[in-house]
């Protein structure tokens, strides 16, 4: 990481305002779009974690008019493949890139994005809102170039070693993860785009051996109006309870079409349509064996155009709602892929449902038999799994 292009960058956009440091700023990392450089400033004494307190996200010179000649760039190829061949119709990319790149470009926004996400937690979800954590923004320090901030400490939130050696089990840590974006996804609204393992952290709670999860890189936000979240969140409660009927109607009014619902269900749970609609309690867990992932990638390239038209028609936040899902999905195979997770999806999904279909004088009623309803089917759920282990480990004793 060039030192002269981080100076430069911090007196071109600064002058002099940029908080000053006793030993000059460092690099910590690089992305996509600026470098992250730390250091002491005037902030320090509030700091808890580390020496270094404050963090610039510097963004790479002249960026904004390489992202122009980009964006012409993907439009000339996406036209001129959509030329040779109409049914490989993938405009709808360039149009996400020409709405998402511009946001993504102004770090004031990302900043933005970070206050209201942590105020989503603190508002909706107060009882998950200690074990979150984005970093406080220096607004008298910051630019649309530049994010002045405070430097956030922890560990990878795949390193499981790392997680480990500091007390915190991976299963918790996937619990978290999967309880965080569950949250944003079905009950704020507010999503994180861009969840892969570089952006999120993981260390322990103040005062605890609780995992805390530390949110990083904001710049990628969507929100979901009211028809989509509660498709999505039905969808979600539909898959994990293995509810065929609802699962069509949902993907439906997702936009899959009634052709392809079930192609939308395949490709969101990476499982094919007879294990989607099984009744097992990890029918939704995808294995890692070679033959399976080899299979998977048969699929891929057997329904070629039917995944291409199936991306046209769906709206472009959905698309992005799968991109979070992979990433999720990743972070969760990385730290073992409990089963867990699942139900922690059927809970607040089905939360989710109830609190957008609940309305009137009754409404605390029918939520308070919604949710009992819930743990039923979730107790005999893993009841119906205890049972058949229990069936599995008599029979590799030799008991028939």
């Amino acid at each position: 990481m060039p030192g002269f292009n981080v100076q430069t960058s911090l007196r071109c956009v600064f002058s002099s305002t940029w908080p000053s440091s006793k030993r000059g700023v460092r690099g910590v990392r690089s992305g996509a779009t600026c470098q992250c450089v730390a250091g002491s400033g005037p902030h320090c004494k509030d700091f808890r974690w580390s020496e270094d307190c404050c963090e610039g996200q510097v963004q790479h010179m002249h960026l904004t008019d390489s992202a122009v000649a980009d964006t012409a760039t993907v439009d000339f190829i996406v036209s001129l493949v959509h030329w040779f061949f109409p049914s490989f119709d993938y405009r709808w990319l360039l149009a996400e890139v020409r709405d998402s790149l511009p946001k993504e470009l102004d770090f004031l926004n990302e900043g933005r994005n970070c206050e209201k996400a942590m105020e989503n937690f603190k508002k909706l979800s107060p009882k998950l809102a200690s074990q979150i954590s984005v970093p406080h923004i220096y607004w008298e320090y910051s630019t649309q170039r530049i994010l002045a901030m405070e430097y956030m400490d922890g560990v990878g939130v795949t390193d499981v070693g790392a997680i480990k050696a500091l007390g915190l089990q991976p299963a918790d840590v996937a619990r978290l993860v999967s309880q965080t974006f569950s949250e944003m996804i079905f009950r704020h609204g507010f999503v994180h785009c861009d969840p892969h393992a570089a952006n999120m952290m993981v260390r322990a709670k103040p005062g605890t051996k609780e995992p805390q999860l530390v949110l990083l890189d904001h710049g990628l936000y969507k929100s979901l109006d009211p028809a989509i979240q509660s498709n999505y969140a039905g969808l979600w409660k539909a898959l994990v309870f293995a509810d065929s009927k609802k699962i069509k109607e949902h993907c439906i009014g997702l936009g899959a079409g009634d052709d392809l619902y079930a192609l939308f269900a395949a490709i969101l749970t990476m499982r094919p349509w007879d294990k989607i609609v099984d009744q097992s309690i990890d029918h939704l867990v995808v294995p890692d064996t070679p033959e399976e992932r080899e299979e998977l990638q048969g699929y891929a390239s057997q329904y070629f155009w039917e995944v291409s038209d199936l991306l046209s028609r769906l709206p472009r936040v959905v698309l992005l709602l799968l991109k979070t899902n992979d990433c999720l999905r990743a972070v969760d195979n990385a730290l073992g892929a409990p089963v867990n997770t699942y139900l922690i999806v059927a809970r607040t999904s089905s939360k989710a449902v109830s609190e957008m279909e609940r309305k009137g004088s009754f409404s605390q009623v029918w939520k308070f038999w919604d949710k009992l309803d819930l743990e039923f089917r979730l107790l005999t759920w893993k009841a119906t799994a205890l049972l058949f282990g229990i069936k599995h480990f008599m029979k590799s004793l030799g008991f028939s």
